[in-house]
């Protein structure tokens, strides 16, 4: 069995974000795809829109893959183990369980590159570099030289390359900008109701 884990803070889940899923069930040939959003982020400098809000989002931006295996060829899953986890999100435990879970299988990290840059900083990388095959999804606009020792080989997920970020919607949001390009209709929807991002800058 191979397994897939793609984690993020998704604040908001976004159009790449949906695309980079489709991509990895497809090329890596998986059976099942863990997205997980992010707790307690140690990583993020921020405070986070609210666990609720998030999760909220994920399951409407995800809602194709979700309920149809057919157009990924394999279940998706969102995974609230973090997300109401009391500790730090630290994937390397959620690896763990998820081996206690799946015996035997073949596990995949999902990353962007953004994260990919940063991985010698992850808790345990040596470790989790041990127990899953790294993907990672290369992000228009970042430094060719970016690669880090830690992260070692990988998997090249060949999409994107990706030219959107969070950051980007939260901002253009924030600023009264049209995001309906970036965002499933149904996140747009959602956000519209609950208010989100406004003071953003």
């Amino acid at each position: 069995m191979r397994v897939g884990l793609f984690g993020g803070a998704f604040d908001p889940p976004h159009r790449m974000h949906v695309e980079l899923a489709q991509t990895a069930a497809a090329q890596l040939g998986l059976d099942v795809l863990h997205l997980v959003p992010t707790g307690m982020a140690w990583h993020k400098p921020g405070v986070l829109t609210s666990a609720e809000h998030r999760l909220c989002m994920v399951r409407l931006a995800f809602e194709a893959l979700l309920e149809h295996a057919k157009p990924v060829g394999c279940r998706v899953l969102v995974d609230e183990r973090e997300i109401k986890s009391e500790s730090p999100s630290y994937t390397i435990n959620t690896l763990h369980a998820l081996q206690g879970e799946y015996p035997g299988a073949e596990f995949f990290v999902i990353m962007g590159q953004d994260q990919a840059q940063k991985f010698e900083t992850w808790k345990n990388h040596d470790e989790i570099r041990q127990l899953a095959r790294l993907v990672v999804a290369k992000r228009a606009g970042l430094a060719h030289q970016w690669h880090n020792e830690a992260l070692g080989r990988f998997i090249d997920l060949r999409c994107g390359p990706f030219e959107l970020s969070a950051t980007q919607v939260r901002q253009a949001i924030g600023q009264g900008q049209d995001v309906s390009s970036l965002i499933p209709d149904s996140v747009l929807r959602y956000i519209q109701q609950q208010g989100l991002y406004r003071s953003n800058s």
